[in-house]
């Protein structure tokens, strides 16, 4: 899909058993993206300004964390209703259908079923990741901080400090924990209940890595905005084998004394000689 001056994606979201995913910019944009048509709808505005984060409910309940501190409700990009949750700050980050929310005040909000507060304001802390467990909810902060918190009691279980900057992405799967963020580094954890077990790390970006994703029983997705590249992991393999990388654009390998270059692209190779 092409771009459009002004709406580069902060956020994408896939609600289960919708058409398409729906985007969202810092502008405060969100719109459709029409992959068969191969274009971008018409943008509808947050009412919140810029969206940090997306999060889907049900097939077309999407919920956006807004600059005002608010989570707005949509049905596709019908504007439904508004909560107030991070007061005079932002709300940066949802998981759970939006039944939590994370501000960057370091405080984390329970949405539904019932209001109440998982972690109260910490100063100079920013939860830039929510990640939903069957008994636990994960965090990522701007301390370079993992946590696992227990749902039912909103208590402290386990923390890890493996990343040297803000963890900026989480992605859960069963008892598998992947986080990672300005530091590159995708580091695996065990959740074992309401633990945390470290594991083994990888560092295939050059920069921040800013999503994470699970896809099917033994994919692991990550994206960096400032690459172009995405890199899989295997899931069952991830501590013997290497990521890969993919490329958005051709490869381009010159071939030392020999005068000759090689272009490599998805259905052909180009070959060049200097004469």
């Amino acid at each position: 899909i092409g771009g459009r001056k002004g709406a580069v994606a902060q956020c994408v979201v896939w609600p289960a058993g919708a058409e398409g995913p729906v985007g969202a910019t810092a502008s405060g944009a969100l719109f459709e993206l029409d992959f068969e048509r191969g274009v971008l709808g018409e943008p509808v505005d947050s009412g919140g300004g810029a969206v940090w984060a997306l999060d889907a409910a049900a097939e077309s309940a999407i919920s956006a964390a807004c600059e005002d501190g608010s989570v707005r409700r949509f049905e596709g990009l019908q504007y439904v209703s508004r909560e107030a949750v991070i007061p005079g700050g932002r709300c940066v980050s949802l998981c759970g259908g939006a039944a939590y929310a994370g501000g960057d005040d370091g405080s984390i909000r329970q949405l539904r079923p019932s209001r109440a507060s998982v972690r109260s304001p910490e100063p100079e802390s920013i939860v830039w990741a929510l990640a939903l467990g069957e008994r636990s909810l994960v965090s990522g902060d701007s301390k370079g901080r993992v946590r696992a918190w227990d749902r039912e009691t909103r208590l402290l279980c386990a923390e890890f400090a493996r990343h040297a900057a803000d963890v900026l992405c989480v992605s859960l799967r069963s008892e598998r924990l992947f986080a990672s963020g300005v530091d590159s580094k995708i580091v695996e954890f065990s959740l074992r209940g309401l633990d945390l077990v470290a594991g083994r790390a990888h560092r295939a970006h050059a920069s921040d890595v800013s999503a994470l994703c699970v896809v099917g029983d033994d994919l692991l997705v990550s994206a960096s905005p400032l690459e172009a590249k995405l890199c899989t992991y295997s899931l069952n393999g991830f501590s013997r084998t290497r990521p890969k990388r993919h490329f958005f654009y051709p490869s381009l390998l010159a071939l030392d004394g020999e005068a000759l270059a090689v272009c490599v692209r998805a259905d052909r190779c180009r070959l060049w000689t200097a004469s």
